[in-house]
């Protein structure tokens, strides 16, 4: 039996070649996106994936990992500090995504979680510099908080830009 991972999000055209590493590598992928999500990247790839549309609710995120039983679930959706964004999708994409995930494996077990983040602009006291820095910061507290109280094995990766780099160190976790 295969392998099996769960991405969330959609990360420009990393995500296309995550899928195709993870598919040389014998791993069944399945693709959650937002209900309304429009992702045209992923025309690439759908013919290797399965890709499932995600209302939000944490009742169907739980049985749909009860259904897959994935080994590893990999989280690509953030928004990049050159973005522009509105606060509301800050919150949902970086926030909101993340906790609805950790909280389905509060009662789901051996699914690893990891997280690909940009590394946020911080100072030599490690202050956050920007918002977006001030809530990848946060973040990692919230992962923290997860892995200690509920046991859930987590890791949040930072990207290099480097992509060979970035698929080894997702892929090795």
């Amino acid at each position: 039996m295969k392998d099996r991972a769960i991405i969330f999000g959609s990360s420009d055209n990393f995500l296309i070649y995550f899928v195709k590493y993870l598919i040389l590598n014998n791993v069944e992928v399945y693709l959650i996106l937002r209900k309304n999500e429009e992702v045209p990247i992923i025309n690439d790839i759908e013919k290797d994936v399965t890709v499932i549309r995600f209302d939000g609710n944490i009742e169907h995120l739980k049985l749909l990992l009860k259904s897959i039983e994935p080994k590893v679930i990999y989280n690509l959706y953030e928004l990049k500090r050159e973005d522009k964004y509105e606060i509301t999708d800050l919150i949902n994409i970086n926030y909101l995504n993340v906790i609805l995930i950790l909280e389905a494996l509060t009662t789901a077990r051996n699914i690893k979680f990891i997280n690909l983040v940009s590394k946020g602009k911080i100072d030599e006291e490690e202050n956050s510099l920007d918002l977006y820095s001030a809530v990848q910061k946060s973040l990692e507290s919230i992962i923290l908080f997860y892995k200690n109280i509920y046991s859930i094995d987590s890791s949040i990766v930072f990207k290099t830009g480097d992509i060979n780099l970035d698929l080894g160190k997702l892929y090795s976790l």
